[in-house]
């Protein structure tokens, strides 16, 4: 057994954790390059293997080198590495791939920036150093930069590379993360979340080798990609849903409110009044979508996960009460207009109804499904406050 005098048998000050997954190539030559460095090291350290299911020699070579082997019962990238972080006891915590592709000897420039108040400290290989046949033609110029700005521009991160896998955080800092992802959007998922916890985020250029892996990776680039790509969005309720309610919205007021009365004509075609129904059906569409998006607020703030106005307000200080007197008032506008209309056709002796009416008729409709809608997302905000803070009323 290969042993080192700074491998702690009490706390180490650094845990530096490897997800595994049948790397019985490599995982040795990433422990034995962590030990050389850590030798040049004035603190303390332990090594884990977060082994996730091998069925070949990776985990008997990763303990006779020295390495505490920690098996996550859950077959992905982040369940691995929950398991891993969970069970290491190091002030700060250093992540890197089991396949060779990284180098362990830029473990002190992270631990320096840890060490001087940083809470995360991202590798960035587009700041480095691409080594020829270390990172597919896809993955560099399309799929890696793309999601990596996407990430910035929903969540303004501020990283140039999102998904590299050699990073480094302090323990507190994975404590108040709270990271539940179990496959690869694990990679995003810290990063949205120390961003949205407004961490401090440092960047280390590093340099990318071509793994020594003897079988294709375990990386699937649609699959992968896609699941970032729905993380993010699901992450994010202003641009799943609220963006999206922009459009619907002005489309639909100007349908239901200026069609009935302005004539507007389109390439020498004038717009019926007609399309105020399809006017009215965008506008609920747009309120669905707004009202799914502050409920995702709510939950988000409820579970511990981000910070906003919007879902504090909904959490904390939004009246039920009256938020129903609005739903009850807009439904009693929408119906009462109704009733208006059908009374005077009624004592029109069923006559033919002219385009004011039938637009004062698709406003109120519009108004009372607006109200129904209020109604019944109120009651469902009471049930999301009360099984969260226990207040079932104001």
């Amino acid at each position: 057994m290969n042993t080192n005098d700074n491998m702690a048998s009490t706390t180490p000050e650094v845990s530096v954790v490897m997800p595994c997954l049948n790397e019985e190539k490599t995982v040795g030559i990433c422990i034995t390059k962590t030990q050389a460095i850590f030798e040049q090291l004035a603190c303390t350290y332990e090594i884990i293997v977060a082994d996730n299911g091998s069925t070949d020699n990776s985990t008997s070579i990763a303990a006779r080198m020295g390495a505490r082997v920690i098996h996550a019962p859950k077959r992905g990238y982040g369940h691995a590495y929950i398991a891993g972080i969970s069970a290491s006891s190091g002030q700060y915590i250093v992540m890197g791939d089991a396949d060779d592709s990284y180098d362990f000897g830029e473990i002190p420039r992270f631990l320096e920036k840890l060490r001087h108040g940083a809470d995360l400290v991202m590798g960035s290989r587009f700041r480095g150093e691409i080594k020829t046949g270390a990172m597919p033609w896809l993955h560099r110029y399309f799929g890696n930069p793309v999601l990596s700005r996407l990430l910035n521009l929903l969540f303004k991160a501020g990283v140039t590379d999102a998904h590299c896998g050699l990073r480094a955080l302090t323990k507190e800092t994975w404590t108040r993360l709270q990271l539940r992802t179990g496959g690869m959007e694990f990679a995003s998922e810290m990063v949205i979340r120390a961003a949205q916890e407004q961490l401090s985020i440092r960047e280390v250029p590093v340099t990318l080798h071509p793994d020594g892996r003897d079988r294709p990776p375990h990386l699937r680039s649609f699959r992968d990609g896609w699941r970032h790509l729905r993380f993010m969005l699901l992450y994010s309720p202003n641009w799943l849903f609220w963006v999206p309610a922009l459009f619907p919205a002005i489309i639909g007021a100007l349908l239901v409110g200026l069609l009935p009365f302005v004539h507007i004509n389109l390439f020498h075609h004038r717009f019926s009044y007609h399309f105020s129904l399809l006017g009215s059906t965008f506008l609920l569409v747009s309120f669905q979508l707004v009202q799914l998006g502050f409920f995702a607020k709510v939950i988000f703030v409820g579970a511990g996960l981000g910070e906003n106005a919007w879902g504090r307000w909904g959490l904390e200080r939004a009246r039920i009460g009256r938020l129903l007197l609005m739903s009850g008032s807009l439904i009693s506008i929408g119906l009462g207009a109704n009733i208006k209309v059908l009374l005077d056709w009624i004592t029109n002796d069923f006559g033919a109804v002219d385009r004011y009416t039938t637009s004062l008729v698709v406003l109120a409709s519009t108004l009372l499904l607006l109200g129904v809608h209020l109604l019944f997302g109120t009651f469902f905000l009471g049930v999301l406050r009360g099984s969260r803070t226990g207040r079932w009323s104001d």
